[in-house]
């Protein structure tokens, strides 16, 4: 993979973050480098796996700049995003669709898109929207909340009749993760991003069978900022100062 384009794949993803923390030049560069970047057919070579990440990243960039251009280049991804999916998304292709549906509201057939993804094509194709939530139990649990995290707020921000069951999967997923987990104290992090936008953070259990060593004995949502915070490296000796740790021990 050529430099250039993984860094575009990166930006992409986090694009919305910078904006959120008012990185505003950061944005622009960004931004201009994923425009230079994209291809004909409305995707970036080698990175059409990623064309969902880059286009929800050019669409908060717009939404932080207001430069059209970044909306031109996020709805040629968008077209692409639908040409080559045949209705069956990956999260972060129906959340972009779905963002896109947010600041594109003369073009129906995003919104359109991403509900009949939710409400007819996973419940009917799928085998039913509850079958197609357990496939990914069957993966680690903390690259499974990305994916799931996603699907919980593209489906909620399209308005989906199945939004809470994608909600509760966000949920029932983060009791999976412990340790054991490639990426525990991330894993966490998206489940929070998408459970705060989602629904309330409440006195909701995480996991209400959790006992002793469990990271989640006693936790509800409640107390989910507090204990990414909790995981935050504020030790100026560590090398990850001003980051978080990526495991719930904070050891490796």
């Amino acid at each position: 993979m050529r430099k250039s384009l993984f860094v575009a794949t990166c930006l992409g993803s986090f694009l919305f973050t910078l904006a959120a923390a008012g990185q505003l030049s950061t944005i622009v560069r960004s931004a201009d480098e994923l425009v230079a970047l994209q291809s004909a057919t409305g995707t970036w070579a080698g990175e059409e796996a990623y064309s969902g990440s880059i286009v929800a990243g050019l669409i908060s960039a717009y939404q932080a700049t207001d430069d059209n251009r970044y909306l031109q280049a996020a709805r040629a991804g968008g077209n692409y995003i639908l040409s080559s999916s045949g209705g069956n998304y990956y999260g972060d292709g129906a959340y972009a669709l779905a963002k896109l549906a947010q600041v594109d509201r003369d073009q129906p057939a995003w919104a359109t898109a991403v509900r009949t993804f939710y409400d007819s094509f996973v419940p009917t194709t799928a085998g039913g929207t509850s079958s197609y939530i357990q496939s990914f139990s069957s993966i680690d649990p903390s690259t499974a909340a990305v994916y799931l995290s996603q699907h919980a707020l593209a489906a909620s921000l399209a308005g989906s009749e199945n939004a809470p069951l994608w909600r509760q999967a966000v949920l029932t997923n983060l009791a999976r993760i412990n340790d054991d987990s490639y990426t525990p104290v991330g894993g966490v992090g998206v489940s929070l991003w998408a459970l705060a936008q989602t629904g309330p953070l409440d006195n909701t259990r995480i996991d209400a069978t959790a006992s002793g060593d469990s990271p989640w004995a006693d936790r509800t949502l409640a107390d989910l900022p507090s204990f990414m915070l909790s995981h935050f490296c504020d030790d100026q000796s560590q090398n990850g100062f001003g980051t978080f740790y990526w495991r719930f021990d904070h050891s490796g």
